[in-house]
This record gives C-alpha cells, structure tokens and sequence, in this order.
C-alpha cells in the first residue's frame, strides 16, 4: 500500500478519489493548497502525488517540481484538461523529468482513480527494483575494487619532507598514501571507498608494515609522520597489534589523527590515545583551525606537533585575517610546548609570510611533491632548503 498525496481544489473531487483509495488501504492526505502542500511535504514523505493543475497561488506543475525537489522518489501524476492551453507544457515537463506522468481530466470514476494507482505502483516497484540492482552492482563494484587494491599491492605510500625554517634543514617525512588502481587511482577515491566499506583494518596493516620498511631504510632522526583515521582506532586489538611493529622504532614515529573529528570522537578513544602515548609514540592534531573542537582536542591529548588547516596557510601573504590567526597559533604552540606545522605551502611569498608568524615548520608543493621513488630519500633528506 502507499502513502498518497491529493491536491485538487474542488473538495468533491478530493473525497470522491480519497474513498476510492482508502478503500484499496492507501493511506491519503488531501490538501487543495499549493503553498500548504509544500509546507506538508518537507515534513512526510509520500509515494504518490496526484495533483491537479488547476490551483490557486501556483500551477500543478509547479507544485510537482518543488516535490521533486523534496522526495525525488514520488511519483508525480498531473491531472490537467485535454485542451487546456498549458497542455504542452505540461508534457514538456514529462519529458524533462519533472513530472512522472499526464493524465486527462475528469478522474472521478472509479475504474479510471484506480487504473492510475495501479500503474503508478507498478512502475514505483520496477524503478524501485532498478535502484536496488544500481546500488547493489555499485557496492560488488566497489568491493571487487578494493579487493584488487589490496591483494594486488596496488596501495602504497609516498614521502613529503617537512622542514624546518629556522635550519632550512628536513627534520620529518610525511608518509601519504597512494593508489596505483586503475579506477580507485587517487587517495581520496580510495579513502572514500575504505570509509564506506569499512576496510580500515586493512588500509592500518598497509600503512604500518611499509612504513617499518621506510623506517628501516631512512637512517637517522627523521620523524615519520603517519595519518590514522578515527575509525582504524576503535579497532583497537587490530590496531594495537599491528602498531607494535614499529615499536623499534617509536621515538620517530608521530601518528596524526584529524582534528575536523568532534571532540566526543576523541574523548570515547582516551584509552587508546594513552596507550599510544605509553607506547612511546607521539600525536600530532591534523587540520586544526578547521573545526570548533579543535582547541579542546589539544587539551585532551598533549600532542607534540599541531598542523595547520591547508586552507588558513592557502594565500596567507594575501590574507591578514588568516596572518594573525598563525601568529596566535604559533603563540599558542610556544606556550605548551608544541611545534606547528604548516602544510601546503605553494609559493615563496606564502613561506616569508609564515616565517614572520613565528616559529614554524613546513611542507608543501613550494618544495617537494610527495615522493615515490625512494631512492631520491637521500637527496632530500640532506638538503639544504635555504634556496627557498
């Protein structure tokens, strides 16, 4: 049975189909107001919307568009006079999608109420089918995508050196994931992917087991910096365990965890962020200036680096409001003893422009794109960066 949606202004034409359906145990609500239906609608949902052209205030047809816009999913049948003047437009709207279906006036017989239902019901259940077989084919799409990823190694990281401003010198590499996939082929798509599969697990054993080979290969004090998302945390005996491989090595490894996450994603972890704490590793709070919570995240869980938001570091030499909201943030980092980080430097008058802010540490295109071939590590890890 369906939920149906009567607008008509002449009341005897609104009881009259309203019987015809309730009898058939559709549940109708009749309204004879345009205005009124739209209010209605953003609050209930309905299958059907058998609305006729004639209203006062707006046309049918625009009433049905405005539905559109609220429940693309109803199907909205028009009732209209054969030789009204706007009969055309009323087809056109058909044929643009904006309207399901056209039908001639009179429908007050009940044969013709019901055949309308009754085939409006049936295409609901083929679009509804059809629907189901799109997502569902997406979904084994998508799977069958991440499983190439991962059984294929097609998943792997690159470095960015971080570098100090006061040596000119690499203090870190930031590793960053990457995908090799033909489809997934961007970090975003494949992140997006892994969030909506929830293939967290799988990405923390990739990330942590090439990273233990960059650690073992990179020789000296260089930090690695190591995204993790809130997800792969709650899997905490997954995470744990793979995290141990790089205990050899946890003076220089710093997890970086997004500070856009709410403040109560990261009060319900505290065991998990303590432990990482007692396991030797150090934190860095990602994004911060891009959400409220960020301040009270840096409260919580003493990280030693906090970076930036990309977007308050993007045209800063240009942007005195973003200028002194990196002053106060390297203020504020001098004052609890952390370093921050400003990432996605891009040009030469970004970079003087931070350095006037105060102490501070970059990365960004301005300097290196992210690293694949590691033979390069060499080369930038000993660079000197005062050229820039």
């Amino acid at each position: 049975m369906a939920d149906v949606l009567i607008v008509n202004k002449q009341p005897f034409v609104q009881r009259m189909i309203a019987r015809e359906l309730e009898e058939l145990g559709h549940f109708v609500v009749t309204l004879s107001d345009g205005i009124e239906s739209i209010e209605y609608c953003k609050n209930k949902g309905f299958d059907l919307a058998l609305v006729d052209f004639d209203l006062a205030k707006m046309s049918g047809i625009e009433l049905l568009k405005e539905i559109r816009r609220l429940n693309p999913s109803c199907l909205r049948i028009l009732t209209i006079d054969n030789n009204a003047p706007e009969k055309s437009e009323a087809e056109s709207a058909v044929r643009r999608g904006e309207i399901t279906r056209v039908v001639d006036n009179p429908i007050t017989q009940k044969e013709k109420i019901v055949s309308i239902v009754n085939k409006a019901m049936i295409l609901r259940q083929k679009m509804k089918s059809v629907a189901e077989i799109q997502k569902e084919a997406s979904k084994s799409g998508e799977l069958k995508f991440l499983d190439e990823a991962f059984s294929q190694n097609l998943i792997d990281l690159s470095l960015q050196p971080i570098i100090d401003v006061k040596t000119n010198k690499t203090i870190a590499f930031e590793a960053l994931i990457y995908s090799k996939h033909q489809i997934l082929n961007t970090a975003h798509s494949l992140l997006s992917t892994v969030q909506k599969h929830n293939y967290f697990s799988k990405i923390t054993t990739i990330t942590f087991k090439r990273a233990r080979a960059i650690l073992d290969e990179i020789v000296g004090e260089y930090l690695l910096f190591l995204n993790i998302n809130i997800e792969e945390l709650e899997d905490t005996e997954h995470f744990f365990s793979s995290l141990e491989q790089l205990s050899p090595y946890s003076s220089r490894v710093v997890l970086e965890i997004s500070g856009r996450c709410r403040l109560r994603s990261f009060l319900r972890l505290e065991n998990q962020i303590s432990k990482i704490h007692k396991m030797g590793f150090d934190i860095s709070i990602d994004d911060v200036g891009s959400g409220y919570d960020s301040l009270s995240v840096l409260a919580e869980f003493n990280p030693k680096f906090i970076k930036a938001d990309i977007s308050t570091i993007r045209g800063i030499d240009e942007n005195k409001q973003k200028q002194r909201l990196v002053s106060l943030l390297c203020r504020l980092a001098s004052s609890i003893d952390v370093s921050i980080v400003a990432e996605g430097v891009e040009s030469k008058a970004e970079l003087e422009t931070l350095k006037q802010c105060g102490d501070i540490i970059v990365q960004g295109y301005l300097f290196c794109k992210p690293l694949k071939d590691f033979s390069l590590l060499n080369e930038y890890r000993d660079k000197d960066w005062s050229s820039f």
